[in-house]
């Protein structure tokens, strides 16, 4: 998934520095890809359509050549290349979604690595920096939103061994300040069923996203 997500991590760093917010990214990030997609979800829509109406048809060839499935394969074949409709056409445009899938999901959950070219595997020692301990740490890469958020609070006031391990890139925590907020929703944060937040309204816009794209 890292060398599928190399060229999504580009255009993110490259939002990112027109923008300054991580947030606004991932919007206009979605909108791109999206926009992208658009070809192949119009052509998988019309394939599904042309389905639809060959149904019926399908279903009377089998039951008229019930008992003869090599004519019944052969006119389900004449039907299928008589209206241009292709089984496969519509399996298509899911197996070019996927990888894009898995290479968005890989920049979207690792933004140091993807915008400031954080190597993931020295997230453990900022973790460990940090003070964060056990599972944490483990997998402090792919917590890094949280990491983000963490240093972000602290400020000037980050422990002397999280400027140690940025100076290793020639920086100090200052260079690595990043705006990880859309609408005053902090996007490192963890929401709980316990205490009610702003990043209840996460799923809720996603949920509302979907309605709306279906």
């Amino acid at each position: 998934m890292s060398i599928i997500a190399i060229p999504f991590a580009y255009i993110m760093r490259f939002l990112y520095s027109l923008l300054s917010n991580y947030g606004l990214c991932l919007i206009v990030f979605t909108v791109i890809v999206k926009l992208l997609l658009l070809p192949l979800g119009v052509k998988q829509q019309k394939n599904l359509m042309k389905q639809a109406i060959l149904t019926p048809k399908m279903n009377k060839i089998k039951e008229k050549y019930a008992n003869d499935p090599q004519k019944q394969n052969e006119e389900m074949q004449r039907l299928q290349t008589e209206s241009g409709f292709s089984p496969m056409a519509g399996c298509l445009p899911l197996l070019i979604q996927l990888p894009i899938i898995m290479g968005l999901y890989e920049v979207i959950r690792k933004p140091r690595t993807a915008i400031f070219g954080f190597h993931s595997a020295n997230c453990g020692m900022l973790a460990e920096a940090l003070g964060w301990a056990g599972d944490k740490v483990t997998n402090a890469q792919n917590l890094q939103l949280e990491l983000l958020s963490a240093i972000n609070k602290l400020g000037d006031a980050v422990p002397e061994k999280v400027n140690e391990i940025f100076a290793a890139y020639g920086k100090t925590a200052a260079d690595y300040t990043f705006d990880n907020t859309v609408l005053g929703i902090d996007l490192g944060g963890t929401p709980s069923l316990a205490e009610p937040s702003l990043l209840w309204l996460i799923p809720l816009f996603a949920l509302a996203g979907a309605l709306l794209q279906s």
